[in-house]
Parts: structure tokens; C-alpha cells; sequence
């Protein structure tokens, strides 16, 4: 039987205790984790373990403390001003971005669409003209385009919009491209759009938009869907693309005027409309185009925000704005507003930075990496781009999501960069929680710009010095508790490494006789060999290197040339001999035998398989080589052999002829073989040297 749930764990309120006690230690701990307060103690820590184990350094080497002092001052210097102090100085940054609040209320000169009906007017005029087409129109959909930048969002929001409002046309402004059809139905059934409680029982998109025009009579209700180009773009198909084009196509097939759809998007799209099978776009009909302002409106309308800019820098401004349109002789209110923002700020000359020429980029550039927020700006700003490079609006949690930064921070640096003198992003609502790129025209740019930008590799790596750091302490501090490795006797630390050692007995290696592994070899003090299968250990390389007199390896039965390390040997002065047998099971790579060193002068690769290209890999001092029963030399390969060799063992390599002995160095005074279907009796007496032959 179970047990009680009373036993078998505390009561609710214990439990909520008990998780809110553990929640706040967390809290304190994580904390005190990222504050300043850690950051002072871990350096000062630091310092504490440097000095400890910098002593046992110290004591190890046998260096004054004025020595010692100096190395562990220099690493804790370049610790501090590569790590502390600018870790510091970053915390600093970011608690400023979370004090920064407030609005970003734009002045005259702005990147985001206008919303004030006051201070609206547009030098050539367009605004009352598409007032005028809106009040009466000839069709049930209608198209606006107009390269961007032209101010078409502006031009609605700002005038047309709010005078239909007041005359009683109910405007429903939509924007978004994932699902429309679902967008407009349920704004239509939103209470107090249409209907002030809840809407009828309808289903279809058609039958649900004629009931609402009926329902709005005597007015009218005029949709607007914004910057329509993202749906031809991004929705190229799937049902909710079917869905909404099926209505597109009833509503513009019928002849009843009076509640209207207006398409709003960019002139290079108009051919898309005629993919959807709409009506073919009539200019003063069902179209109408926002153009850009002539050079006589450009200058009007940068003349009446009542800046005083210098005539010949007014000049240059125009002649850069102009060359950025594709449209010779017209200038979007856009680039205006970009070239505006930066006359507002420095009306009497321009910064080395934002010279004619270069003027809108390199605003946009200063304003994303503007201080205090350059770090955090391109993070932040690439989630505002979409894979098709339009924009995306983001929440500010989806803005902090996956960075360092809190919501709050995130939020500070949008702040930032949608500030009045810069204003390249803008909030979608009133308190600031949605935020996107303030115009499409910009988002391009940002683009490119952002896909030149990089995190510098030194920020990469500085948040991994301090665990370098800490590890560099413990291995000294280690390495100075070992006495001196000049103090260990090399064959004893051989022998604790796993060798086996065969000690020669003789006062000097003049005096020590042949070996038997090693049948003439004389001179040889030490005897060093391993057992079947073992691999030496790293370390055994530098004890090696210290052998005070002659000596010779065997190694038995490894599996690969590589494995033995035999790379790292090229130090060996000592090494006179090495035996290295294979263990049979494969090619036997050679090419690291290069590496072996000079004073090498017999060598043994027996049971192994070697190329004729490895040949050449040999130590050009050999005189005695074995490389008995190898399957892949061939005649071509003995071209290579060392030229210095006496002595040659290629006994059971099944793969060399008649033909290849007369490649056999010329010094060569000493030759065991085998006779098989490639050797042959006739084939070895011309040879001017001892042949020991195996049947």
C-alpha cells in the first residue's frame, strides 16, 4: 500500500516555504554572480592564487622574488585590462541601456510613417489628389504603389485616413502577409468595428464582408491593406495564399461601388498583380502612383523645417540624395528625411564621417553603432530583418531572447536607436513592447551593413581568459610542487614510464659488447624496449632525450609508425638503433620516419607493409635497413633507398624482381633476399656484394 501523502512529503505551505527560501538563495547567489562586487573579488582572488603558486614556481626554478614578482604582476596586469576592466565596463553599459525610458516622439525630419494630421503637407500635392480618388471610387479594389520611401504609409496615415474617418467611412488598416484573409475576418467580427456586440453566423470570407457593408450602410467601409508586396513576396503558396486571392477576385468582379479595398505596395511590384488575376491596374481609375518629389520640392521641403544650411552644403546634399534614386531628377521624401536628420544635427558643416557623398550610409552606420549601444545593436537589430530581407516586427522578449541582455536592456537600446535625432527603428504600441525597422527603405541597407560586421575576435576569446588564467595557475602551481626535472635520473623515470630496460654492463659504451638484437652494433650502453602491444607514453620523449649515452629502442607489435611518436624524436642525439615491428593487421604508415633523427643509423621495419613512396621518407644516414616481409615494395621502390646503406634486408617481400636489383645502392656490401617467382639465382650472381639467400 502506498504511503500517506501526509508521510511522504510536507504539507503545502512547508513546501512553498521551503521553494520560495531556495528560490531566493538562487536569486542572491546569481546575483552576486554577475555584480561588480564578484568581478572585484574574483580579480583579487586571482591575485592570492598567483602569489601562492607563484612562490612554488619560484622555489622550482630558483629565480629571485624580484623575478617572481615581476611575472605574476605582468599576467595579472594583462588579466585586468583584458579581461576585468573591460568586462566592467560592459556591466556598465548594460545597466545603463535598462535606465534609459521615455518615447520616441519624432521632430520635422523622420524616418517612420507621419501620424500628425497638423504638420502633414506634401509640396506636390499627391495627398489631396488620392483624398479626392478614395472619397469617389470607380472600383471595388484599388491599387496605391509608389517606389519606396515615397511617403505612401505617411500619405494615409497621416491625412487621407483621419479626414475619411471624421467624414463616417469605417477604415480597417491591416498589415501582414501570413494569413490576410484570416486578418480581415476577424477585425470584422471584432466587436465595435461592424458590429457592436458580436457578429452573425457566417461562414466565408465573401458572405462575411458583403453582410458588413450592408450592416456599415449609409457609410461605407474602406480596407486597407499596407505594404501588400510582403504577401506577393512571402506568400507564394498554400491555402491561406488560395483563401485570400479567391476573395480578392469575387470582390473585384462585382460592379457594386461603395465599400473598397485598397492594395498598398511598391511600384516594382505591379506585375505580381497580374499573376493574381486581378483587374489590370488603370491609372485615375482603380491606380494611383506616389511619386518622388522633384529637386525644386526636395529643396522646399528641407528649406521649411527651418534649418539654416549653408547654400553650397544644401547643394551637395541634394546632388547625393539624387544620385541614390534610380529615378534621375526625383527624390523620395525618405532619403529627404535621412539627409534631414543628419543636417538637423550639424547644420553648419558636416563630421570627417558624413562627407558628401557618403552622407545617408554613414548616418545609418553611426546611428546602429552609436556609443553606449554598438554592442548590442546588431544582435538586435538582425532579428528585425527577415530571411527575405523585409521587415519583421519583434517583441522585446524575442528581441532578448538568445542574447546577454534582459528585456528591459533590449528595450534601452531600441530607445536608443529610435531617438528623434536617429529614429531607425519605431514602436508599434503605446507601451513599447513591439518594435520594428522604421522603414522598409532602410532595411537593406542595415542589411549589408550588419553582413560586414563581425564580433572582433578578441571579444570572443576574452570571456575564456580568465578560466586560461586559472588553469595556467594550476598547472604551475602543479609543475613547482615536482622537484626539478633536471634532478630525475632518465632511466629510472624510463622505467616508472613502463619501459623495460637491459642495462649493458660496461664501465663505457667503448667497452660494452655487440647485442644480440643488434648483431656488429657495438658502442651501445643502453637497451630500451617495450612490451608487445604498448604504446610509449608522451613523456617518455623528453626522458629519452636525456639518455646520457648511446642507446637502442625495440618495439614490438604496435599498431601503427604514428602511434610510437616517432615525430617527436628528432631530438634524440643518443639514438643509435630502433627495431619497430607492426602488429600485421594493415598498411604500415612510414611518413613520420622522416622525423627520426641523424645519429640514426640502423633501422628495422619488420613485418610491416611500406609504399614505394615512403622509401624517401627514410633517414638519409642509415647504413643498415631491414624491411623484411613487406607485400607492397616493389623494383621502384629501391630506387630510394638511403645511398649510405651497407646492409639490406628485404627477405619474404614477395613484390621485387631481377629487375629491381640493379637500383641497390652502390655501397651496399651486405644483401639478405628471398628466391621466389621474381628472384632468381641468375639475377643475384651479378651482384658484387654477400647475398644471403632464403629458400
Amino acid at each position: 500500500m502506498a504511503d500517506s501523502p501526509v508521510e511522504s512529503r510536507p504539507s503545502n505551505a512547508t513546501a512553498g516555504t521551503n521553494g520560495l527560501a531556495h528560490a531566493n538563495w538562487l536569486a542572491l547567489t546569481a546575483g552576486f554572480a554577475n555584480s561588480q562586487l564578484f568581478a572585484l573579488t574574483a580579480f583579487f582572488g586571482a591575485i592570492a592564487a598567483a602569489v601562492a603558486s607563484f612562490q612554488k614556481l619560484r622555489e622550482s626554478l630558483q629565480i629571485s622574488i624580484w623575478q617572481c614578482g615581476v611575472l605574476v604582476l605582468a599576467l595579472l596586469i594583462i588579466l585586468f585590462f583584458a579581461h576585468t576592466l573591460p568586462a566592467l565596463r560592459d556591466k556598465w553599459r548594460k545597466n545603463r541601456l535598462g535606465q534609459i525610458t521615455g518615447s520616441t516622439k519624432p521632430g520635422y525630419f523622420q524616418l517612420a510613417p507621419r501620424e500628425d494630421e497638423e504638420t502633414f503637407k506634401r509640396a506636390d500635392g499627391k495627398h489631396d489628389e488620392v483624398l479626392k480618388w478614395l472619397r469617389q471610387p470607380q472600383r471595388r479594389v484599388l491599387y496605391l504603389t509608389g517606389s519606396s520611401g515615397a511617403g505612401k504609409s505617411s500619405m494615409l496615415a497621416a491625412w487621407v485616413l483621419p479626414k475619411l474617418e471624421r467624414e463616417g467611412v469605417k477604415v480597417i488598416r491591416l498589415r501582414g502577409y501570413q494569413d490576410p484573409a484570416r486578418a480581415l475576418e476577424e477585425e470584422l467580427k471584432r466587436p465595435g468595428v461592424v458590429w457592436k456586440r458580436s457578429s452573425p453566423p457566417i461562414t466565408g470570407l465573401s458572405q462575411l464582408f458583403e453582410r458588413a457593408c450592408e450592416r456599415a450602410l449609409p457609410t461605407r467601409i474602406l480596407v486597407v491593406f499596407d505594404q501588400f508586396e510582403e504577401f506577393l513576396i512571402l506568400q507564394e503558396k498554400g491555402p491561406q495564399r488560395a483563401k485570400f486571392v479567391e476573395f480578392l477576385i469575387a470582390q473585384a468582379g462585382l460592379r457594386a461601388v461603395g465599400s473598397t479595398i485598397l492594395l498598398v505596395f511598391r511600384a516594382e511590384y505591379d506585375g505580381f498583380i497580374a499573376n493574381l488575376n486581378l483587374p489590370a491596374p488603370m491609372y485615375g481609375r482603380n491606380l494611383q502612383k506616389v511619386s518622388a518629389f522633384t529637386q525644386r520640392d526636395a529643396q522646399n521641403f528641407l528649406t521649411a523645417s527651418g534649418l539654416k544650411i549653408q547654400e553650397q552644403l544644401l547643394a551637395e546634399v541634394l546632388r547625393e540624395a539624387a544620385e541614390v534614386e534610380q529615378t534621375r531628377g526625383l527624390i523620395r521624401p525618405v532619403t529627404l528625411n535621412l539627409c534631414g536628420l543628419v543636417l538637423s544635427r550639424f547644420a553648419t558643416g558636416l563630421p570627417h564621417s558624413f562627407r558628401p557623398g557618403r552622407l545617408i550610409r554613414g548616418f545609418v552606420h553611426e546611428a546602429i553603432f552609436q556609443r553606449g549601444v554598438g554592442d548590442a545593436s546588431p544582435i538586435l537589430l538582425r532579428k528585425l530583418i527577415s530571411d527575405q530581407v523585409t521587415n519583421r516586427p519583434s517583441s522585446i522578449d524575442q528581441l532578448a531572447k538568445g542574447t546577454r541582455l534582459t528585456p528591459r536592456q533590449a528595450q534601452g537600446a531600441m530607445f536608443k536607436l529610435g531617438d528623434p535625432e536617429r529614429g531607425i527603428v519605431r514602436a508599434l504600441d503605446p507601451d513599447y513592447r513591439i518594435w520594428e525597422i522604421a522603414h522598409d527603405f532602410l532595411v537593406p541597407m542595415i542589411d549589408s551593413i550588419l553582413a560586414r560586421w563581425n564580433v572582433p575576435p578578441w571579444r570572443r576569446v576574452r570571456p575564456w581568459l580568465p578560466v586560461v588564467y586559472l588553469a595556467t595557475v594550476l598547472a604551475v602551481f602543479a609543475y613547482g610542487s615536482r622537484p626539478p626535472y633536471s634532478d630525475l635520473d632518465p632511466i629510472a623515470q624510463l622505467s616508472s614510464l613502463g619501459w623495460t630496460k637491459v642495462l649493458v654492463k660496461a664501465r663505457a659504451p667503448r667497452d660494452a659488447p655487440p647485442l644480440d638484437v643488434f648483431p656488429g652494433l657495438g658502442g651501445i650502453k643502453y637497451y630500451l624496449l617495450s612490451f608487445e602491444n604498448w604504446v610509449p607514453p608522451l613523456k617518455s620523449q623528453r626522458a629519452l632525450s636525456r639518455v646520457p649515452d648511446p642507446f637502442v629502442v625495440t618495439l614490438d607489435n604496435v599498431p601503427s609508425f604514428d602511434s610510437v611518436r616517432v615525430g617527436d624524436w628528432s631530438g634524440l642525439s643518443n639514438l643509435r638503433a630502433m627495431s619497430i615491428s607492426g602488429s600485421g593487421s594493415g598498411r604500415f604508415d612510414i611518413s613520420a620516419a622522416r622525423s627520426l633523427p641523424k645519429s640514426l643509423t640502423w633501422l628495422s621495419i619488420y613485418n610491416s607493409w611500406v609504399t614505394n613512396d615512403e622509401i624517401q621518407d627514410l633517414p638519409r644516414s642509415l647504413t643498415r635497413l631491414d624491411l623484411s616481409n613487406d607485400d607492397l615494395l616493389t623494383d621502384v621502390g629501391l630506387k630510394d633507398l638511403p645511398k649510405s646503406l651497407t646492409s639490406l634486408n628485404i627477405s619474404g617481400d614477395d613484390q621485387i624482381t631481377n629487375k629491381g636489383l640493379k637500383f641497390l645502392p652502390k655501397s651496399l656490401t651486405s644483401l639478405n633476399i628471398s628466391l621466389d617467382d621474381g628472384i632468381t639465382d641468375e639475377g643475384l650472381k651479378s651482384l658484387p656484394l654477400t647475398v644471403h639467400v632464403t629458400r
